[in-house]
């Protein structure tokens, strides 16, 4: 439901997922509940039937997504130029869970394809955190390069991550030809990926490692791996636990020795922290107003990689809370569609009640709803409206903080 109370002339909807065949049907009854105590010394579970507020009736079931795990999106496609030879992906991230070797998918390095955890992907490009700390590199399915000689990422530290590809053709045919090259013949890119762990006095990045790796594609430019469509996912899938902090992505629309890297875009997850949206940094990046959208809930104002213990209020120095926390269990909205809606009737006395929902399997779902009386009498005949001697209390936050929470 989208909600568990209300009152008289509030409408109520039920979002129902039933997991059997697309013939199936669930039928929902209203009852008002008694008493609820299983206890067989005592006078048991008590319902009374409430079709008089509610008529019994049936509607086609279906099964509908869950979709766990927090991530983040960008509004907009992030495209580059078609001229565009090097780009590079810069993050800081924070796991705080590394899957230790021997568990979880991908333990065996012949199985290295089976991603972990996704720290990010931008069309067929994307970040890996695998076994046992080890960073990988993938386009696609396919893994094209991996950190597996330095320490390993260790949890609950900052580091900062590098990812860069760049066409190896141009640069060499430039070098040698004076020229473009030739368009036509497959291409070979080179991929660094660089990582680098923050000092702890000075909060500045010193370098772990870097590695090299090549991808072989017979598309000439980017474009093979970044599609005008492809949108900057963090967390992608909603796979990995830990902190990020302020992504951004640089390119250069000409590879020689002496062109600087241009921003593309950029984001400060320190702006905009009661909201769900991070706008990007518009100043000096070639592509503006493309803000970073966050789904299922992750938390925001969370230490980040400049804390140093002297502010203890993110709304005082915000960017030592800059870091935001995604989980693989979080969850907040699914967005399944509604399949029933129910107007509380005028004339329903105050109570508790329960609305039964069964499938065709006979698989059963019970729904409590708290109906409250009228604020104040809705005319002379309503005999519900008014104040009341008693009040009743009804812990419904705590119930969805445990209907949200994986025990």
């Amino acid at each position: 439901t989208d909600r568990l109370s209300g009152r008289p002339g509030d409408t109520i909807r039920f979002h129902v997922s039933s997991s059997n065949s697309d013939d199936d049907n669930v039928s929902a009854k209203l009852s008002r509940c008694i008493c609820a105590d299983p206890n067989p010394q005592g006078p048991g579970r008590l319902e009374k039937d409430a079709s008089e507020w509610f008529q019994p009736r049936q509607f086609p079931g279906r099964r509908q997504p869950i979709r766990i795990g927090s991530y983040a999106k960008t509004r907009d496609a992030v495209s580059v130029p078609h001229t565009t030879h090097w780009a590079s992906v810069e993050i800081w991230m924070l796991p705080t869970y590394v899957v230790p070797e021997g568990e979880g998918r991908g333990d065996d390095i012949a199985t290295i394809n089976t991603p972990v955890q996704c720290v990010w992907s931008w069309g067929e490009l994307g970040l890996y955190l695998r076994n046992n700390g080890i960073l990988a590199v993938q386009k696609g399915d396919n893994c094209i390069g991996s950190i597996e000689r330095h320490p390993p990422m260790l949890p609950n530290k900052w580091y900062h991550v590098t990812v860069v590809v760049r066409n190896k053709n141009r640069a060499d045919n430039e070098d040698n030809n004076g020229d473009n090259g030739d368009h036509n013949k497959n291409c070979y890119w080179e991929l660094t990926i660089t990582i680098m762990q923050q000092d702890k006095l000075s909060k500045e990045p010193i370098h772990l490692m870097s590695v090299d790796g090549c991808i072989t594609d017979s598309c000439y430019g980017i474009g093979s791996m970044i599609p005008k469509d492809a949108h900057l996912k963090l967390a992608t899938g909603g796979t990995f636990n830990g902190k990020l902090e302020n992504p951004k992505i640089l390119i250069r629309n000409e590879i020689t020795k002496f062109v600087a890297n241009q921003l593309l875009v950029s984001w400060d997850t320190s702006r905009n922290m009661t909201d769900w949206s991070i706008p990007s940094d518009d100043d000096l990046s070639i592509q503006k107003g493309n803000p970073l959208i966050l789904h299922n809930h992750p938390t925001r104002a969370m230490r980040g990689r400049l804390w140093d213990g002297t502010e203890f209020n993110w709304k005082h120095r915000p960017t030592h809370y800059g870091g935001i926390h995604f989980n693989d269990d979080d969850v907040y909205n699914f967005g399944w569609d509604c399949d029933m809606e129910w107007i509380i009737p005028r004339d329903i006395p105050s109570g508790i009640y329960i609305m039964r929902l069964v499938n065709n399997q006979c698989d059963e779902e019970a729904l409590p709803l708290f109906i409250c009386p009228p604020l104040a009498p809705l005319n002379r005949e309503d005999k519900g409206g008014g104040k009341k001697k008693i009040c009743i209390l009804i812990s419904t936050f705590t119930y969805v903080m445990y209907g949200n929470h994986a025990r």
